[in-house]
């Protein structure tokens, strides 16, 4: 009898495991083996500590929560122009992730000082654009968000922002390559 129920418990609990990780996508697009595994594990860190900080700011317990409310306050916020989190802990979070080897791939940095900071835009040279452009085969607003990056080099442009902030609402933050995009575009903007 102890080893039906054992079986039982077992397989409701594959059928639990399942049914909760059908909809999150939990690695990362990576066309052509475009990262290595070591940049595959600074990108996990990167939303892992952008996670960390949006559980922490809205005091919840689900990423997607998290994710969301900070999408919605960011687009109510952006006519006052006000920040959603605290620019100190954005920065803290960028000044981890400099470090890592992958960062070289996402961003560049200038010399012009912001809040006492170099600045940072996208590098239009760099893996994280043909990511982008992979991760778009798959969300169109992805595929017009790199599309409207590449033909302003910049991510800057009040346009790709106002765009970012509107249709981030509808994003499926189940989708860790969703987050690092999420991640990139909000340590970017608040480092340009």
């Amino acid at each position: 009898m102890r080893a039906i129920w054992t079986q039982y418990f077992s397989v409701l609990f594959l059928i639990l495991i399942n049914t909760n990780c059908n909809n999150a996508q939990v690695s990362f697009v990576n066309p052509e083996r475009l990262f290595t595994n070591d940049e595959l594990n600074e990108l996990y860190a990167i939303v892992e500590k952008f996670d960390s900080v949006l559980l922490k700011s809205f005091d919840v317990v689900s990423v997607k929560k998290a994710y969301m409310t900070f999408a919605i306050k960011t687009l109510e916020n952006a006519e006052q122009g006000q920040g959603v989190i605290k620019y100190d802990e954005i920065l803290t979070i960028y000044q981890q992730v400099e470090e890592y080897d992958i960062a070289k791939e996402i961003w560049w940095s200038n010399q012009s000082t912001h809040y006492g900071t170099t600045g940072i835009n996208i590098n239009m040279n760099g893996k994280y654009l043909a990511y982008l452009k992979a991760v778009g085969e798959f969300y169109p607003f992805i595929y017009e968000y790199t599309r409207e990056l590449e033909l302003h080099q910049d991510l800057g442009s009040a346009q790709i922002l106002s765009a970012f902030a509107s249709n981030s609402i509808d994003f499926n933050f189940t989708d860790i390559n969703i987050r690092l995009i999420f991640a990139i575009h909000y340590l970017t903007f608040y480092n340009l």
